[in-house]
């Protein structure tokens, strides 16, 4: 299998080259946009340039933004970044005012402050999301080829040319496989052990199948695993039909695959076939949700978090003691857990009861925390989750740990749900299927919405689900208490 490793000395000084670069360039702008283009640099401010970019290296230095274990974290980033810039602001003054005879004017020292920490943190963010970006192109990802012969050959073949590690699993052959289609419970339980310990990311089938029922058993493992399972076929099991749709002849996995929104895409000249729509699995279409989730909670932090927070802080605290923000476990992309955040609407509770559901009259509830639940204003402090990565604007919403125990066994398919990255607000929620869940009629309804987003998300349908999420929190919710 091949690997690859990622020389971080060599990030580390495109950073330093970067940001020192960045500075420069921010106090040459501040100084244009105060004196104007055509004045020429006074030689104290040259100097000024070259001790600024040459102190915001020492700070961030200093405060591990360079530490290469560090470089292409987010929580660092986002942590002692603030730091940076705070010192930054003290020593430029402090050497502005204290330590030269010269004189420098506020605005330009103010400006080329707010260029410079706008710039580097951006450039910084982008420099991060492209290396982890990088590394999912990179073999972040293994896919496992069940079978053998002529057609996996040719796979294995193109997964090559196109840099993608393959693994070949065969041990159905040689032991299980004997000609009729037909597996043993052991190689199946060994095979998917093989895919749990690979950590493999895509499986596909090559073997011909007879019992199908070890078909809907490898489906399903494949969901509840956040593993996309194709199919491999020969050309001669596929005919086109009059109308030019691609459709499989003699095959007994159409007993499986009936009603299924199947498509038939090429790798070379091998036909896979795919079971589900999976419009979020092509990276540009989850480069473009990323660029939007960020861009959207940067503004929404900004413009509108960062104004309510001392309001409503405020509020919370004079009503009943304890912090302001509420901090729980949620299930992430492919259940991986994080720390969600919201304004505490309830009276501090104790560790047993904190992960049982709101229900209608809850006596837990403060009175500020009944209308931050009415209109969703309790929800915003998880633009900060999306801001760093572990939420989507739009999304299945993440449950609590307990909440995913209860119902994985009870609904079918439930951890699908769990494929993408859970979002603020979702197609489930604007349907109507909101809050509290006791009902399991009510978490399977939220289940089919949340698979049916997973499989027509489009860029479109996340701006009608936002834009309709803001006008159910202007005329209010039944269910949201």
């Amino acid at each position: 299998m091949e690997r690859h490793t990622y020389n971080h000395s060599a990030y580390k000084l495109l950073a330093i080259i970067t940001d020192f670069l960045l500075a420069y360039l921010s106090c040459k702008l501040s100084y244009w946009v105060i004196f104007g283009m055509e004045q020429v640099n006074e030689d104290h401010y040259l100097s000024f340039f070259i001790i600024f970019s040459l102190l915001w290296v020492c700070l961030a230095g200093f405060n591990n933004l360079y530490k290469q274990e560090f470089i292409f974290s987010f929580e660092v980033l986002i942590n002692r970044f603030p730091y940076t810039l705070v010192a930054q602001v003290v020593f430029t003054l402090l050497y502005a005012f204290y330590l030269t005879q010269y004189s420098f004017s506020d605005k330009f020292i103010l400006f080329a402050t707010i260029y410079a920490g706008v710039s580097i943190f951006f450039i910084r963010f982008l420099l991060i999301l492209g290396y982890k970006y990088r590394r999912l192109l990179h073999r972040n990802f293994r896919v496992v080829v069940v079978g053998g012969g002529g057609t996996v050959d040719d796979l294995i073949s193109f997964f090559s040319d196109v840099r993608i590690s393959a693994l070949r699993y065969d041990d159905f052959n040689e032991i299980a496989y004997a000609g009729d289609g037909y597996f043993d419970d052991e190689q199946i339980y060994r095979f998917k052990a093989f895919c749990l310990e690979n950590d493999i990311s895509e499986i596909y089938f090559a073997l011909p199948v007879q019992n199908t029922t070890i078909l809907e058993d490898l489906i399903d493992f494949a969901d509840n695993h956040y593993i996309y399972f194709k199919i491999v076929k020969d050309v001669k099991v596929l005919e086109k039909s009059e109308n030019r749709y691609i459709y499989l002849k003699d095959s007994p996995e159409l007993e499986v695959l009936e009603g299924e929104d199947i498509t038939v895409d090429f790798y070379g000249s091998t036909p896979i076939i795919t079971l589900k729509k999976q419009p979020l699995k092509p990276m540009l279409s989850r480069l473009s949700k990323r660029a939007f989730d960020f861009t959207f909670s940067t503004f929404s932090l900004i413009f509108v978090v960062l104004p309510v927070i001392f309001v409503v802080g405020i509020l919370i605290k004079l009503e009943s003691k304890g912090p302001v923000f509420f901090k729980q476990k949620r299930s992430g992309r492919k259940n991986k857990e994080f720390l969600v955040y919201k304004f505490r609407t309830m009276y501090v509770q104790p560790p047993e009861a904190k992960y049982k559901q709101a229900t209608k009259d809850d006596p837990r509830i403060t009175k500020i925390g009944k209308f931050l639940r009415k209109t969703s204003l309790d929800e915003l402090p998880q633009f900060i989750n999306v801001f760093l990565g572990h939420m989507s604007v739009v999304g299945p919403r993440p449950h609590p740990i307990p909440l995913n125990d209860e119902y994985a066994p009870q609904i079918e398919k439930y951890l699908y749900r769990y494929f993408i990255t859970p979002g603020i607000t979702g197609h489930a929620q604007i349907n109507g299927y909101r809050g509290e869940t006791s009902d399991p009629y009510l978490m399977e309804k939220r289940v089919e919405y949340d698979h049916w987003y997973i499989e027509n998300w489009s860029f479109w349908l996340d701006i009608k689900i936002i834009i309709q999420t803001i006008l159910n929190v202007f005329k209010g919710e039944d269910n949201a208490y």
